[in-house]
């Protein structure tokens, strides 16, 4: 993997911007959050492709994580130990991306 901290930021939204309900069924896909981290399109397959056999994209861009124990894995530093993501740093900096875009002119409606 190219990009370690790349692809740990779009695992983290994976993981912790979706819906807590609908467990390993994400609502987000692939271009919703390709366009929250402000990435090209096909980037986050670009990103993900090395993780198919923990995440896989379907049909529809959805992402679907197939190991029920990923997130913790990740979230536990240590286990994950280098590949550690900081659920609270995470959630500061997607609240402080979420800022950024509602401050854009013309972005007060912005959807995903």
């Amino acid at each position: 993997m190219e990009d370690i901290e790349r692809v740990l930021e779009i695992l983290s939204v994976v993981f912790f911007c979706n819906n807590p309900d609908v467990i390993y069924e994400w609502n987000l896909n692939s271009s919703m959050i390709e366009k929250f981290l402000c990435l090209q399109p096909g980037d986050v397959e670009l990103y993900l492709g090395e993780l198919n056999s923990l995440i896989n994209l379907e049909f529809d861009m959805k992402i679907r994580v197939l190991h029920a124990s990923l997130t913790d894995f990740f979230v536990d530093p240590t286990h994950a130990m280098t590949f550690w993501i900081n659920r609270q740093a995470r959630h500061t900096a997607f609240a402080r991306l979420c800022f950024q875009v509602f401050q854009l002119p013309g972005k007060q409606d912005y959807s995903l």
